[in-house]
């Protein structure tokens, strides 16, 4: 098994003039990866699935929309439940996956984007 990392730092201003800064270091061990770039055509709306490269349960996901329209995704087969705005970022990060509410699917729909893009990936797991 290898190890993960994910590192964010996010730092932001307040009101009041001050800077904050929060870091937040999450370590998981995975066995399988499937990672890469899917081209999302001018128009699209057809829904795709991430391939999660064989693993049953991913502890790992990162999705980045590099489409100039929102993507929606769904998760385990379910309704669509989230939207990632043009440039934004969908991150999963969770060490201890097995369990019965384990990432087993996702499944990322286009809104129609005024021109060609694509939704970058990478799925960790066991």
């Amino acid at each position: 098994m290898a190890t993960g990392k994910l590192h964010a730092k996010l730092t932001f201003g307040l009101p009041s003039s001050n800077t904050v800064s929060q870091a937040f270091d999450v370590r998981l061990d995975y066995a399988i990866v499937s990672s890469g770039t899917i081209d999302v055509a001018t128009g699209a709306t057809s829904s795709f699935d991430l391939p999660f490269g064989g693993t049953s349960a991913a502890q790992g996901v990162v999705v980045k929309n590099l489409t100039n329209k929102p993507i929606e995704l769904a998760f385990n087969g379910g309704m669509k439940a989230y939207a990632v705005a043009s440039g934004g970022m969908f991150m999963h990060w969770a060490p201890d996956a097995a369990g019965t509410d384990d990432l087993t699917a996702l499944e990322v729909t286009p809104t129609a984007p005024t021109e060609d893009g694509t939704v970058e990936f990478v799925v960790l797991g066991a």
